[in-house]
């Protein structure tokens, strides 16, 4: 096999998944940083599979609003993180 062709395809391979491995646990930061401080993540948990990104949107606007020190751009990534989350597969939740 030729390393020289091969080589560029392992490159481009571990871009990808570096930067989905960054996205996945910089989506889970934020989204700790964001919640744990004001309350435990149960309440997140227990609602994991309930809420679309738009319901959880509405959620942590109601928490800003309540004083979540959560920055604006911030929003969407937190809801679309949580939406994607499965009920008992969340590590986060265990």
């Amino acid at each position: 096999m030729n390393l020289k062709i091969f080589s560029p395809f392992l490159l481009s391979f571990a871009i990808v998944v570096f930067a989905t491995a960054c996205s996945k646990s910089d989506d889970l930061w934020l989204m700790k940083q964001n919640c744990i401080g004001c309350h435990n993540l149960v309440p997140v948990c227990v609602s994991l599979g309930t809420k679309n990104a738009k319901d959880w949107k509405i959620t942590i606007e109601s928490m800003k609003r309540a004083g979540a020190k959560i920055q604006n751009p911030d929003i969407d990534k937190i809801a679309d993180f949580l939406s994607r989350q499965k009920p008992d597969s969340a590590d986060f939740c265990k």
